[in-house]
């Protein structure tokens, strides 16, 4: 089995969630998908290996928990680092 690591960034903002989701769309561009989970709303990329994840969790009325994840599926993966830097500079 390979081991998944974990890369994660968060932000708290005021805003709605259509002004997050169209945050969303210019960083993923055409291939973002929607969907929820948990009571989260999670944007993501369609790709086979390593996706990238904006996760959104509302706090109160206009408050959002913005967490931004990337997942690496693939055993000792040299771009590890630039992966952690890359999700960081998303928030």
């Amino acid at each position: 089995m390979i081991k998944s690591f974990e890369s994660v960034g968060e932000l708290i903002v005021e805003t709605n969630m259509e002004t997050l989701r169209e945050a969303a769309k210019i960083v993923f561009g055409a291939s973002l998908k929607e969907y929820e989970e948990d009571g989260k709303t999670i944007f993501t990329l369609e790709v086979p290996v390593c996706p990238s994840l904006i996760v959104v969790e509302k706090i109160t009325e206009g408050k959002y928990r913005v967490t931004c994840r990337s997942k690496c599926m693939i055993k000792d993966c040299p771009y590890w680092e630039r992966c952690v830097k890359i999700d960081n500079e998303r928030l």
